[in-house]
């Protein structure tokens, strides 16, 4: 965050907000894709289609989730800025 100020009481705020993702996702998925790839090497597609599927899911949550988190985050910003727009309601 930061503050510039623009004379006659105006002021920019700036604002960088940026998702932190959790180690242990990605690793989950990173090992589960290895060993759909390896089921997929000894032809055994059911299984590997479970695997794969298992390997996709945790990085669709981390993907639902930053997005809510950022969206949250965007939705704050904008009330703060429409209510300070507003300084004589």
């Amino acid at each position: 965050m930061a503050v510039e100020e623009h004379g006659g009481g105006c002021q920019l705020v700036r604002v960088k907000a940026w998702p932190v993702i959790p180690a242990r996702g990605p690793i989950v998925s990173l090992a589960l894709a290895v060993m759909a790839v390896a089921a997929l090497h000894d032809h055994a597609w059911s299984v590997a289609a479970v695997i794969g599927l298992a390997a996709f899911l945790p990085v669709m949550k981390v993907v639902e989730e930053t997005v809510a988190a950022m969206a949250s985050v965007l939705s704050a910003l904008r009330r703060v800025r429409d209510t300070e727009a507003k300084p004589g309601e």
